[in-house]
């Protein structure tokens, strides 16, 4: 596990800014969490430094994707709600025009009226925005 973590950390270390949102799209889909921090934590100590332009705000919108995308993996249950993922539900809504269309057919409100949301359908719609502009399906 080390040895896959030094190697990816060191491989995030070299990689082009225009292959960042590709290679954290593709870590996701993957499921490779060692890979996905990897690309991640370099995108964010490098994004500062890159001149204003396209290239920057295209790396700032993965990072976004990413981190939102981050703290639900990291979430060890099958549903979260707004006491377990504080201001989470909010940040989504906010950022993400089509999320309360998208995960209103996945909530489950329970008998005390308390909203849950599915980790899995949440992180589905971010690996979806994660996904390279290049490589979106249609419509989307």
């Amino acid at each position: 596990m080390i040895r896959a973590t030094l190697f990816y950390f060191l491989l995030a270390a070299t990689l082009r800014v225009r292959d960042v949102d590709r290679l954290l799209y593709s870590a996701a889909a993957a499921n490779d969490r060692a890979k996905f921090e990897a690309v991640l934590e370099n995108a964010i100590s490098s994004v500062e430094t890159m001149p204003l332009g396209e290239a920057r705000n295209r790396l700032r919108r993965a990072i976004i994707v990413a981190t939102d995308l981050d703290r639900v993996w990291r979430y060890d249950a099958l549903y979260w709600d707004e006491e377990s993922l504080p201001d989470y539900y909010d940040r989504l809504a906010g950022e993400y025009p089509d999320f309360e269309r998208f995960i209103v057919q996945f909530r489950l409100v329970d008998q005390n009226r308390r909203v849950l949301y599915p980790k899995q359908e949440t992180r589905q719609f971010l690996l979806e925005h994660l996904r390279p502009v290049n490589s979106r399906k249609r419509g989307t």
